[in-house]
């Protein structure tokens, strides 16, 4: 057995004091009305036995609250049907402190992982580095004392990539797509990360076909559970709670996006081979540029589709008060606000050697902050920075090199 070096005993204690000190923090309260529903989702599972909130529910207009439909005089949750299933044990044991204890130690393990990527990808000292960063300077933090499942969201994401990237194994890789499907059953919007891995996997192991199995068993697995709930309450598998929309009603919106987001991506990895297939006939060059100029001046001059997402991109990543419809009640912060440091990711990028664990990285970054440029909602809302949680991993992955190699420059 390798022996641990003393640093990584380091990292363990300062992980063991973080985990003290943030227990400290927790207060067992629900504070919105958010965390209130999940509270309930739990309690009506472990108690009962049932996915439904009623909590008294008579059929008052006044008993629905935020995160709450009712369909069929019932009142149920809006969020995906994963959190009682994960949470439940929790609950039934430690009641509210057993949901926030949950995200606190999914946020240590989350901690944990970032070190051991880093440790792969470059070296000890860098992993010991993304990890604080990510610990001790990004406002994923505050999650991990809440009742919200961001916290374990983000683990559930963030784990299959370490998995998939670094096993050969297929028990592991099912251990992946379970994990994945988990993802997505917390969060519909992690059906984005688990698609983009399960790209990944295809081109990774194209020539071998029974390779690519075991991530998509894992993954249908878990996926199933969760369309089966929706099956069972709302009577058809691809309907949710928001607003009794089905999950493609709910994303589509925000597919035009992604997918000009993938082509951009995919234009940019194949310039080469693109500039040489143009540069051999002029009626293509031609072509390419006609056809260019008149989609960007159609989408300009006559759509919101650049102009909206980009001052939600905006106001997201570099300044919430930049958006007019600002008007927070408490102090609030985009995310390179709320954590400068991480703007160090974008010239840290380069430093990744491995290519296709770099483009993996930024396909996960730019899928997801292209998600927030869809989610305007008609009313210009931009306090939406939580929907970043699950990419914040790979900005301190990606910052952490940066960050060493500035520092250097400037040792005595």
């Amino acid at each position: 057995m390798k022996k641990k070096s003393e640093l990584h005993k380091i990292f363990v204690i300062s992980l063991l004091v973080l985990t003290f000190l943030l227990m400290q923090l927790i207060v067992p309260w629900a504070w919105i009305n958010d965390e209130t529903v999940y509270v309930l989702m739990a309690d009506s599972l472990t108690k009962r036995g049932v996915y439904t909130i009623e909590n008294e529910y008579d059929g008052s207009p006044q008993f629905i609250i935020h995160a709450s439909t009712a369909v069929d005089g019932r009142l149920l949750p809006v969020p995906p049907p994963m959190y009682p299933i994960l949470y439940g044990l929790q609950y039934m044991f430690l009641g509210v402190y057993g949901l926030q204890l949950t995200n606190l130690f999914a946020h240590i393990l989350t901690v944990y992982l970032i070190y051991l990527f880093g440790k792969k990808l470059f070296d000890e000292n860098t992993g010991y580095v993304a990890g604080s960063i990510y610990a001790l300077s990004t406002f994923t933090t505050i999650y991990s004392i809440e009742i919200w499942p961001h916290s374990l969201s983000i683990l559930l994401t963030f784990a299959p990539t370490y998995l998939i990237l670094f096993s050969k194994n297929p028990y592991h890789h099912i251990f992946a797509g379970l994990l994945a499907g988990s993802a997505f059953g917390l969060r519909y919007t992690n059906l984005i990360h688990a698609g983009i891995t399960m790209l990944y996997v295809i081109y990774t192991y194209r020539k071998i076909f029974r390779s690519i199995l075991p991530y998509f068993f894992g993954l249908g697995f878990s996926t199933l559970i969760i369309l089966i709930f929706n099956q069972t309450i709302y009577g058809s598998f691809l309907h949710t709670g928001y607003g009794d929309a089905s999950i493609a009603a709910t994303t589509s919106y925000r597919f035009t996006n992604l997918f000009f987001g993938a082509f951009i991506f995919v234009a940019i990895i194949n310039r080469k081979h693109i500039i040489k297939w143009l540069d051999e006939k002029f009626w293509r060059r031609f072509i390419a540029y006609a056809f260019f100029i008149i989609v960007f001046c159609a989408i300009v001059f006559f759509t919101g589709m650049v102009s909206t997402p980009l001052k939600l991109l905006y106001s997201e990543l570099i300044d919430f008060s930049f958006n007019a419809q600002y008007n927070m009640l408490w102090s609030k912060r985009a995310l390179l606000q709320s954590s400068p440091i991480l703007i160090l990711a974008f010239f840290g990028v380069g430093k990744v050697k491995n290519k296709e664990i770099k483009y993996l990285f930024t396909a996960y970054v730019a899928a997801q902050t292209l998600f927030i440029a869809g989610m305007d909602y008609g009313d210009g809302s931009m306090r939406h920075m939580r929907y970043l949680l699950e990419i914040v991993p790979y900005l301190a992955l990606f910052a952490a090199p940066q960050l060493m190699w500035e520092l250097k420059k400037y040792k005595p």
